[in-house]
């Protein structure tokens, strides 16, 4: 694919990009479906604590 030097809008992707980890710390999303939230649980555990989501 070619560059049209921002001449042209780009297509959408179509796709989904989700944080892994900055600097070596690991990241965490928070979703309203529980079973959709990823990192590792107990960190997960604690963000929704600091910011009063409620756990289930």
């Amino acid at each position: 694919m070619k560059s049209s030097g921002y001449k042209e809008k780009s297509k959408a992707l179509n796709m989904v990009i989700k944080l892994g980890s900055i600097d070596g710390k690991e990241c965490v999303k928070i979703s309203d479906e529980i079973t959709k939230n990823t990192g590792v649980p107990e960190a997960v555990t604690k963000v929704k604590e600091t910011y009063q989501i409620p756990l289930s």
